[in-house]
C-alpha cells in the first residue's frame, strides 16, 4: 500500500484534469436542501473543503454530487478518508457514496478508466 502522501499525490493527479462544475449537484433548485448543499460546494474547493461540510452522513452534499461534481471533489475525499481515519465514520460515508447503486454508480462509471483503477486499489487497501 502507498503511504498516505503518495495516494494524495496520486488522487490529485488524476483527478486534477476536472474542472469545477458550473453546477455541482443534481437538481439545485429541486429544494432548499438542494440549493444549500450547491452553495456550499460553490464555496468551497478540494483544498478548503472538510468534514465540517461533508462529515455529517445526516447532511452531506455528497449524496447530491453530480459525477462532474464528485470527479471534481475526489481529491478531498481521499484526503478526509486518510486524515480521519478511525476518528469518524467518515470512511463508511465515502465508501457509500462510492458504492451507490452497485455497477450502476454514474459516478463511478463518469471517473476514466485510470481513474477508476486508482480508485478500485485505494479501496482495497
Amino acid at each position: 500500500m502507498p503511504p498516505s502522501e503518495d495516494w494524495l499525490r496520486l488522487s490529485a493527479k488524476l483527478f486534477q484534469v476536472s474542472p469545477a462544475p458550473e453546477q455541482f449537484t443534481r437538481n439545485p433548485d429541486h429544494c432548499c436542501e438542494c440549493q444549500e448543499h450547491e452553495d456550499t460546494l460553490k464555496n468551497k474547493t478540494p483544498e478548503t473543503i472538510g468534514l465540517e461540510e461533508l462529515g455529517n452522513p445526516g447532511w452531506d452534499p455528497a449524496a447530491f454530487l453530480s459525477p462532474q461534481g464528485f470527479c471534481y471533489f475526489f481529491p478531498a475525499m481521499v484526503r478526509l478518508v486518510l486524515e480521519d481515519l478511525g476518528k469518524t465514520a467518515y470512511v463508511e460515508s465515502f465508501l457509500f457514496h462510492l458504492a451507490w447503486d452497485g455497477p450502476g454508480n454514474e459516478r463511478y462509471l463518469f471517473f476514466s478508466e485510470a481513474q477508476r483503477r486508482s480508485c478500485r486499489i485505494f479501496w482495497r487497501t
